[in-house]
């Protein structure tokens, strides 16, 4: 047997159905549930163009590399859901 010491487990899931599984109440135990409502583009741009321009300044990037991190955020989302709308769940 091996032992796993100080892992820390991320994981996200959506609601149950349209593909997705159910969780036991076993399994859930072994986790925190945080939950929280969908973002508007505002803030998810706020969001994550925070974090890259922390992310960018603390590994020193040059500034044409910093200077596209609204184009790159904005660009993502765009992407993120153009995905969303077309690739939809496959029902059971």
């Amino acid at each position: 047997f091996r032992g796993v010491i100080d892992l820390t487990l991320f994981a996200a899931m959506g609601v149950p159905g349209g593909g997705r599984a159910f969780i036991t109440p076993r399994m859930l135990g072994h986790f925190v549930l945080t939950g929280f409502s969908l973002l508007d583009d505002d803030n998810m741009c706020r969001i994550f163009n925070k974090i890259m321009d922390w992310r960018f300044g603390l590994d020193s990037y040059p500034p044409e590399v910093t200077g596209i991190t609204k184009k790159l955020v904005a660009g993502t989302l765009e992407m993120y859901k153009a995905a969303a709308e077309k690739l939809l769940p496959t029902p059971l």
